[in-house]
């Protein structure tokens, strides 16, 4: 659990709801949590290792859990989560299309995957087959459109969901337009 006020968070198999940060508010759109859970949940006990592969901040991409890139800054060992929170945030949408996000930066973020899910070879079914066996690779080759997705493909597209995420405007557009050059290359 990164934040103390969070209402709940996940594990591999298993969704932790903490009642002491629930409000009355909150208890309306508990569901809407339990379903954005839902999805972290569903990753596999067990990360996998890459090649190392040095990121253009210096740190090594190592491996993948879920939807998450793992890194290694230093001898900690952190994950990057947007993309996995994008794809959680989206299929909350679609499960239930009345859910409405308040963090904006979220939202944006969520925006992006959900204009993505059927724009290309991207669909929720390979979001969560994705999301259960650790295979960034084949996702991020729905999204550019190639089976042979490289580590660089990986950090663009982490760069993208990051950019997106860093602003609470919404440029969910000129992402979009910049992942179609990537995927003319």
């Amino acid at each position: 659990m990164t934040d103390k006020n969070t209402l709940a968070y996940a594990d591999p198999w298993i969704i932790y709801i903490v009642p002491k940060n629930i409000t009355t508010l909150d208890k309306e759109n508990l569901d809407n949590v339990i379903i954005h859970e839902l999805f972290h949940s569903i990753k596999p006990k067990e990360a996998i290792a890459i090649e190392p592969y040095r990121l253009k901040d210096g740190s090594p991409m190592i491996g993948f859990h879920g939807l998450s890139i793992l890194v290694q800054n230093g001898k900690k060992q952190t994950q990057f989560g947007l993309i996995e929170d994008a794809a959680a945030v989206a299929l909350t949408s679609k499960f239930k299309p009345e859910f409405v996000i308040q963090n904006p930066y979220y939202a944006n973020i969520g925006s992006l995957m959900l204009k993505m899910i059927g724009k290309w070879r991207l669909t929720t079914d390979n979001l969560i087959q994705s999301q259960k066996t650790n295979d960034v690779y084949f996702m991020i080759g729905e999204i550019i459109h190639t089976n042979t997705p490289t580590n660089k493909n990986v950090e663009d597209i982490i760069w993208i969901f990051n950019k997106v995420y860093s602003t609470d405007q919404d440029i969910t557009n000129e992402a979009l337009t910049e992942i179609e050059v990537m995927r003319k290359k």
